[in-house]
């Protein structure tokens, strides 16, 4: 479906003027608690099981720079061993010599379930040429979004970035960018295999315009440049579009999302606020992070159910790849007795884990707010159209590190590693949070631990 030209109503009811809105990855919704308000919304989780598509196939290549012939040859020798046909094959809009989507035929072969295939296939130790995974759908929320429209996108372009502009992208829904009145977009035009690239890519619908018409990308973006322009951080950001208007993606659409950010050979800071369970043998989207090390650090929420990650079973990804240049987060509240800490003390005290935030001490590094994200839209096409928004989850907790990120890398600079670790110490740490989060961190809105980078004022 293409994307909505309609009146941006972000999921929300308007009842005599006050607005309320609750979304997150997952399809986790909550009634919201506001006193004044005047509907809830039901509480719901959806299966952790995604929903495997039976007959696709996304395929690695695992040798760079293969001519066309290498590639019908391996394609043949693995229809051949494994007896299915290839009925169909697709490549990555852009930068795609490496990454293939095969629609297959099972009917000829001995396996069952496409499942079967690709387990057979991870064990066999003499298939050196491929590597493959399922592709399936995921959510990030359920209520579409629509925007309004007027701005176009070669408004939004930085066509004069400084050299010292982070680079942010933002692999999501896309972005509304009626809702950012200054250019703010990074200048891929001349980046790109794809001559008519202005600004990132729409992998949903396979244009050059990822324009939001969900909300949740616009969103997570807002919270971002919100704080980055408060501290007057030099910035860009890049919408890889890889959601639609249903919050619906596939793990193909985020392979080739996150593999053209990697193709761009410079350094971002990739904001994923999104997340599949189960599937831990999925490690196309996890060899393009490791691949390109040197230049992504990946900012990528924990989900949504309220269960411990570490458990096999409850695997959640990609927040839960290993990879070191993955920074996962999840979401803390304010309890009754939280004060903020005094100046100098690295510690902090009451903070509780958001009871749906995913948790772990392997698997997650940190939490950041999970509620009061609650800011004003305003249409800059359109200025009378204010949309108030109060949104809880993970996916916003996730939005608020990747801003801390973009300050430190504009303060301290280096590589992903480094800024990993610089972003990590610029949180407090909470007794009681050890043994549920990693390390116990927390990273607390517009405050730095000033041990180790300096306090932040407002």
């Amino acid at each position: 479906m293409k994307k909505s030209i309609v009146t941006l109503k972000l999921i929300c009811f308007s009842l005599l003027g006050i607005w309320g809105c609750s979304v997150d990855e997952d399809g986790m919704e909550e009634p919201l608690k506001d006193s004044n308000e005047l509907f809830t919304k039901n509480s719901r989780v959806e299966s952790m099981h995604p929903e495997i598509i039976p007959n696709q196939l996304v395929v690695k290549f695992k040798q760079d720079n293969l001519t066309e012939e290498e590639k019908f040859n391996i394609r043949n020798n693995f229809k051949n061993k494994y007896k299915i046909d290839i009925e169909h094959k697709e490549t990555c809009d852009c930068d795609n010599d490496a990454i293939e989507l095969w629609t297959i035929n099972l009917s000829n072969s001995d396996f069952l379930k496409i499942e079967n295939l690709v387990t057979n296939a991870e064990h066999n130790d003499d298939e050196g040429d491929v590597e493959i995974d399922l592709n399936f759908f995921f959510q990030i929320k359920n209520d579409p979004v629509f925007g309004s429209h007027y701005a176009k996108i070669e408004e939004k372009v930085v066509h004069n970035t400084t050299e010292d502009a982070i680079n942010i992208a933002i692999i999501d829904t896309g972005i509304d960018y009626d809702f950012f009145p200054e250019p703010f977009l990074y200048n891929s035009s001349d980046s790109s295999s794809c001559t008519d690239e202005i600004s990132g890519w729409d992998f949903v619908n396979g244009d050059n315009d990822p324009r939001d018409d969900n909300g949740h990308g616009t969103i997570v973006t807002k919270i971002i440049t919100d704080q980055l322009d408060h501290y007057q951080v030099p910035y860009t950001i890049m919408a890889i579009k890889t959601f639609d208007n249903n919050g619906r993606g596939s793990y193909w659409a985020n392979v080739c999302g996150l593999n053209h950010v990697a193709a761009k050979n410079k350094p971002f800071i990739v904001n994923t606020s999104f997340g599949f369970y189960k599937l831990s043998n999925q490690d196309i989207f996890k060899d393009i992070v490791e691949d390109a090390s040197d230049r992504l650090l990946l900012i990528s929420s924990a989900g949504n159910l309220g269960i411990d990650t570490d458990i096999p079973g409850n695997e959640h990804f990609p927040s839960g790849y290993d990879s070191p240049n993955i920074l996962t987060v999840g979401g803390y509240t304010k309890g009754e007795y939280f004060t903020y800490p005094i100046h100098g003390n690295p510690y902090v005290s009451g903070l509780l884990k958001a009871p749906n935030s995913n948790y772990g001490v392997s698997t997650i590094d940190a939490l950041a707010i999970f509620d009061e994200h609650r800011f004003k839209l305003i249409n800059a096409s359109n200025p009378s159209e204010v949309i108030p928004v109060d949104v809880r989850g993970t996916s916003f907790a996730n939005a608020e590190v990747t801003a801390r990120a973009a300050k430190l890398q504009s303060d301290l600079h280096g590589n992903p590693f480094l800024l990993k670790r610089n972003t990590l110490d610029s949180g407090f740490k909470q007794y009681s949070l050890n043994g549920v989060i990693g390390g116990g961190r927390v990273i607390i809105r517009n405050l730095i631990n000033s041990q180790n980078s300096g306090p932040v004022h407002n």
